[in-house]
């Protein structure tokens, strides 16, 4: 490793407190909240969380969303200014006034610009001053002035409940308004696996039993958001599954999916989410792979690995290919196409379960 490299990563870190964090968003006037490409639950919870927090307070607040999108969370979005972003220089929401008028960014669950692809330049230009809550062990550290980095939450949405009850002066999270408690309780829930990841705190029960206080519907929740698909989505599953392979004597498996897997099927990247966790039903699994090809020349890998005897950190088997994540979760891009970047990932699999 490069010490340009070790630098980076030894900045890495918070540098501000929830109470330093709360204070800075008190003096803003304006907000526009960013967060990773494909935005899962957590995401999108976190962001809508930050922003709704914000226009309680009669502030201006707009979230900017990286592509691709899906209308899975339209349910806890509900009436947040947000828009999609189009990847591209002259995008529309680089002219609307919310966005160019605003005196704050707040980066949520990332700290990445390898994740913020379609905002990097309009964040580059106001790094300094842009607010991060991210729950990531790795990151760059220019992405934002002012970090709090809890690398033990197990989602950003936790994180963000704490910031938003003391950002509104309240007494406990449990008297958060609804739309606030609804985000938050998504964002915990879809990164936990629904409470069962072991990166759960019994903090975190303790924080969804205040939101389901605050009048969260938990079971109309997981109905809306992990009960909708649409019937593309399992037929790209299927295509997922078929394509399963186990590998390093049934303790790994690589799912592979190609472009043409998506036109046949009509399905986007956006359907994608979860389908890297089927594999590890199988007893013999410690570690799967999903391995989506995205361009002529680029492969999208997502790990998960089980909280077994082997315990596996795919944070690490992901950073040998330049990505990076959790301990348990974990992802990264490799520069080949499906078959090229296939016989990496089962040297590399071969290799971490030896």
């Amino acid at each position: 490793m490069s010490q340009t490299t070790d630098r980076t990563e030894q900045a890495w870190a918070s540098n501000a407190t929830v109470d330093q964090i709360v204070d800075r968003l008190r003096r803003s006037d304006s907000a526009v909240v960013l967060t990773h490409g494909k935005p899962d639950g957590d995401a999108v919870g976190s962001s809508v969380a930050i922003a709704q927090a914000l226009i309680a307070l009669g502030k201006k607040a707009i979230v900017l969303f990286d592509p691709p999108w899906t209308d899975r969370f339209d349910c806890v979005i509900a009436d947040t200014p947000y828009r999609v972003l189009e990847g591209k220089a002259d995008d529309p929401a680089w002219s609307d006034d919310r966005v160019k008028n605003a005196d704050t960014v707040v980066v949520v669950d990332t700290g990445s610009w390898s994740q913020l692809a379609a905002s990097e330049a309009f964040l580059r230009a106001r790094a300094d001053k842009a607010v991060l809550i991210d729950h990531h062990a790795h990151g760059d550290p220019e992405v934002a002035a002012l970090r709090h980095i809890d690398t033990n939450a197990p989602a950003a949405a936790q994180i963000a409940a704490d910031v938003t009850f003391n950002l509104l002066g309240l007494p406990s999270i449990a008297q958060l308004p609804l739309p606030i408690a609804r985000a938050v309780y998504l964002g915990m829930a879809t990164d936990t696996g629904w409470f069962k990841h072991p990166s759960v705190r019994s903090s975190t029960f303790r924080i969804a039993a205040d939101l389901i206080d605050a009048g969260v519907d938990h079971s109309r929740l997981f109905l809306q958001t992990e009960q909708s698909d649409p019937p593309e989505r399992l037929l790209i599953m299927q295509r997922a599954m078929k394509s399963m392979e186990l590998v390093a004597g049934a303790q790994g498996a690589i799912m592979c999916l190609s472009p043409a897997d998506f036109e046949e099927t009509g399905a986007d990247l956006s359907l994608t989410g979860g389908l890297v966790d089927l594999p590890k039903a199988v007893r013999t699994v410690e570690v799967s792979a999903l391995l989506t090809q995205v361009e002529p020349n680029l492969t999208k890998v997502s790990f998960r690995s089980k909280a077994s005897a082997k315990d596996i950190d795919v944070n690490e088997l992901a950073q040998r290919f330049g990505g990076g994540g959790h301990k348990h979760a974990a992802g990264a891009r490799i520069e080949a196409d499906l078959s090229g970047a296939k016989k990496q990932i089962v040297e590399a699999l071969e290799d971490a379960l030896r």
